[in-house]
């Protein structure tokens, strides 16, 4: 299942996103689009309000710009107090390379 998270706050579903009102006031207003514009305006230029989540479901052209949850720490630092955040790809490989240890976060999202 292809999951979101809209302005780095709440997790919601491909199906959520189809049946919610925010995409029938969109259909009303613009009877000629398609849900799949609605997502990209949505991801994209609409100040990137959604961001894909990695799932297995993610499409191959989304992958490298899917985020996921992540456990960011220093060398050193207590591994049961990490900074959690949400990144892409690109985030990942900048955090390593300033020197930070970074791994999928499967604690429980705070």
């Amino acid at each position: 299942m292809r999951k979101f998270i809209c302005d780095r706050d709440s997790v919601i579903t491909l199906e959520e996103l189809q049946n919610g009102d925010e995409f029938k006031e969109f259909m009303e207003e613009n009877p000629d689009e398609s849900f799949s514009r609605y997502l990209e305006l949505c991801m994209y230029w609409n100040n990137g309000m959604l961001e894909e989540i990695l799932t297995a479901d993610t499409p191959a052209e989304n992958r490298r710009g899917a985020v996921m949850l992540c456990s960011v720490l220093d060398d050193g630092d207590d591994i049961n107090y990490p900074w959690v955040a949400y990144l892409n790809a690109a985030e990942i490989a900048q955090q390593k390379s300033h020197g930070k240890i970074v791994m999928p976060y499967i604690g429980e999202w705070c």
